[in-house]
């Protein structure tokens, strides 16, 4: 691609084909109980899941990995609450197993509370700067 760095960083900070990703996810993956493996796998989902969601044989060829692994990637995302499976019946008689990432989602906002809070507790607890006897007297 020519043209400057500014180009270049535009085209992969907006106008290109880019999976959003939570700061969350990424620094507290390990506390949700992820490998890196389920991590990469969950991005993957992340950017499948655009367009509705993938078939496992898709899933499966995006890391090169047979169909097992991949089902097996799923079913410990499943386990650990981040992809949620619900069965929906279509054209009125037709089950359907459908798969959400609110697990994930509702995990992300549980660590984003706790970390505003203790956010909140150290700031409410650290010395304030400006403490009275720090204040100047000012004569009148």
């Amino acid at each position: 691609m020519d043209g400057s760095k500014w180009d270049k960083r535009f085209f992969f900070n907006g106008s290109a084909d880019v999976t959003p990703v939570p700061n969350l996810l990424l620094k507290y993956y390990k506390q949700l109980g992820l490998s890196d493996t389920e991590l990469v796998f969950l991005i993957q989902l992340l950017r499948l899941t655009k367009n509705g969601w993938p078939r496992i044989e898709d899933l499966a060829g995006q890391f090169e990995m047979d169909v097992a692994s991949a089902q097996q990637n799923m079913a410990s995302l499943i386990e650990k609450g981040i992809v949620v499976p619900e069965n929906v019946i279509e054209s009125g008689y037709k089950q359907v197993s459908r798969y959400y990432l609110d697990g994930l989602y509702d995990k992300l906002v549980d660590l984003w509370a706790c970390q505003m809070a203790s956010e909140a507790e150290i700031a409410a607890t650290a010395p304030e700067k400006n403490s009275p006897d720090d204040k100047m007297e000012f004569s009148k």
